[in-house]
């Protein structure tokens, strides 16, 4: 149980030793929401990511696993709204901060938070070439943000 929480507050350090160096002083911000350190658009939104405790956490653990789902939703959110133009799991999971050692399920379980009310899943002629020579499918922010 310790090596967990010790594991849950180092990737917590290493989440925000990234967000210093794109917004500074972010240190000083870590006990506010991930919500106020993104654009306008990001901020109105109320818990996107869902965390699915297939694991069966609990206490610390488990509310740590939830504000990381949420901040990685938050996340791949922006960085769809970033981007600007269609993206497919594998290309979000490439553009995410090396520090965060996620996996790419944790990619594609944002995606479908999101979707649709956030995300628009693109038709079939969208589609393009994924990392295992199979066509992929691919998503792009709506309207709604």
């Amino acid at each position: 149980m310790m090596e967990e929480i010790k594991r849950t507050d180092k990737l917590k350090a290493d989440f925000f030793d990234y967000l210093d160096e794109v917004v500074p002083n972010t240190k000083q911000l870590d006990t506010q929401p991930i919500a106020d350190l993104m654009d306008e658009s990001i901020k109105k939104l109320e818990s996107v990511g869902e965390y699915f405790n297939t694991t069966n956490q609990t206490g610390r653990v488990l509310d740590e696993s939830k504000l990381s789902a949420e901040a990685q939703t938050k996340l791949i959110l922006e960085l769809f709204r970033s981007h600007g133009s269609k993206l497919a799991p594998h290309q979000v999971h490439a553009m995410m901060p090396n520090n965060w050692h996620l996996p790419v399920t944790s990619v594609r379980r944002a995606i479908t938070c999101l979707t649709p009310k956030y995300l628009t899943k693109l038709g079939k002629d969208q589609m393009v070439l994924g990392r295992f020579g199979r066509m992929v499918n691919c998503w792009e922010v709506n309207e709604s943000i």
